[in-house]
């Protein structure tokens, strides 16, 4: 099968958008990446007239934070109304291209801990009453305590932000006393978009994912393996510090385990060499870059390399273009060949998500 992969390398607060706040932002980067995922669609098919192939699939791939509020002043986390815009978005988005695969980095949101009820008191006074939402709390919870097992620290100070330099409680503490304390729970979503199905890939490793944030803030983890199927292509996902807690490797015990395609989204990781997959393609905000190692005098990289193959030969760049990578200012496409029959990959034009635990977001977004 030949793959398209558009990936997308820049700093995630480019300079039209590192200013702006709320809604303005997300409709600044939802315009970015509309425009990106429609001039990259349409170079794609460009390459199929001029190159036709029996079968393919095309995936477009962002880094991460690529939807975040105002990260220079650590207000990093859009609320949950504005998440919910920019699904409405998304889902309109893949619906438009059916046959690409749109993983648009990550949404930064936060959802409060708390219910509010108001009344008015008898001299006319708006009056304003906290409650902990139990079933919010207890999934929190649950979530966090399952994450500990993919080797990420769950008591340290990054998971749970309180504005105060004295700090001395734990996240499971903060969520008890949400009521009092106001907190917000915190979430760093990837959005795996094919036509009419989205599903979620919360992040499950933590990297002061809320440290510095502004009031009483819980980072809570995903547990559920990036795991998923576009047809009978394998697909694994990962969110920066996932990749390098391993967790999709976690999951490899048997060579059927093994993935065709690693996806990595990040703000800064370094591509640790492994044969989880045949290829795998990595978003990030940093340019690969060659430099001395200080302790060893020898010649590195920063290890952001945005196509990487593995696997003995099962997968390489397309010969014969003219151009490829394609690269425009905006993204590169990477032509790339993988081996059906060394890989057991089948049913390729099958354009529908499956084979995954992540769950869907709901039919209001559609």
């Amino acid at each position: 099968m030949r793959l398209f992969a558009a990936i997308v390398t820049e700093d995630t607060e480019v300079p039209e958008t590192q200013m702006l706040d709320g809604l303005d932002k997300a409709k600044t980067k939802m315009e970015r990446l509309e425009q990106a995922v429609a001039d990259s669609y349409r170079d794609i098919q460009q390459s199929l007239q001029a190159h036709p192939v029996m079968s393919w699939q095309a995936v477009f791939l962002a880094p991460e934070y690529y939807f975040s509020k105002q990260r220079e002043v650590n207000d990093r986390f859009f609320s949950q109304n504005i998440k919910q815009w920019v699904l409405h978005r998304l889902v309109a988005l893949a619906k438009q291209y059916p046959k690409f695969l749109i993983i648009p980095g990550t949404v930064l949101w936060t959802k409060k801990a708390y219910t509010t009820t108001k009344t008015v008191t008898p001299s006319g006074m708006d009056q304003e009453k906290h409650a902990v939402n139990a079933n919010r709390v207890a999934k929190a919870k649950t979530r966090i305590q399952n994450a500990a097992p993919f080797g990420t620290e769950t008591q340290a100070k990054g998971w749970a932000f309180q504005n105060n330099s004295a700090f001395t409680t734990t996240p499971a503490k903060m969520l008890d006393k949400a009521d009092v304390m106001e907190t917000r729970i915190a979430q760093n979503v990837a959005y795996v978009c094919l036509g009419d199905q989205v599903i979620k890939y919360h992040k499950v490793g933590n990297y002061k994912e809320v440290e510095g944030e502004q009031g009483n803030i819980v980072f809570v983890p995903g547990n559920i393996v990036g795991r998923f199927s576009v047809g009978g292509v394998k697909y694994g996902l990962e969110i920066c510090m996932d990749h390098a807690l391993g967790v999709l490797g976690s999951t490899i015990n048997a060579p059927t385990d093994k993935v065709h395609i690693a996806l990595i989204v990040s703000s800064y990781v370094s591509n640790k060499g492994s044969t989880n997959a045949a290829v795998t393609l990595h978003s990030s905000t940093m340019e690969q870059q060659m430099f001395v190692d200080t302790n060893t005098n020898y010649a590195t990289t920063t290890g952001t390399a945005p196509v990487r193959f593995e696997g003995g030969g099962t997968g390489r760049l397309a010969l014969g273009l003219t151009h490829n990578p394609i690269r425009k200012p905006s993204y590169t496409i990477w032509v790339i060949d993988l081996d059906d029959n060394l890989l057991g990959i089948n049913n390729v034009s099958t354009y529908q998500l499956g084979g995954t635990n992540l769950d869907s977001i709901g039919d209001k977004y559609f």
